[in-house]
Order: C-alpha cells, then structure tokens, then sequence
C-alpha cells in the first residue's frame, strides 16, 4: 500500500444545484481546496469536521 497528497477541491452540492438552474453563479459556490492524505487502494475520504461544516459541504461524498 502506498499513500500521497493530491490537492481536491470540495464544493457544496446544493451551490451545484442552484448553478444549474441559474439560481446562483458558479463564483458564488461555497468552495474549499484542501491537501488531501490519498491511500492506495482508494477507500474513503475523511475530512475534519469544521473544515466541512462551515462551507455546508456533503457529510458524504458519493464513490
């Protein structure tokens, strides 16, 4: 098993939502770019929990 950081960028799904039916821009999504921990083979990812929260993200991202 090997591990590396790869940068990803996280977005409320809800901001997505609202962009696709001209609710909102895409400047307004709340958005975050973090140095994501990536273990091979690739299982989970775990964010820390204010990170996630202040920005209104997913408690769960889809696989």
């Amino acid at each position: 098993m090997s591990t590396f950081y790869e940068e990803i960028t996280l977005e409320n799904p809800i901001d997505v939502a609202l962009a696709k039916h001209g609710v909102i821009k895409e400047s307004e999504f709340r958005r975050m770019t973090v140095n994501a921990l990536v273990e091979r083979p690739p299982c989970t990812l775990v964010s820390r929990r204010p990170a996630g929260r202040n920005r209104g993200l997913a408690r769960r991202l889809p696989h």
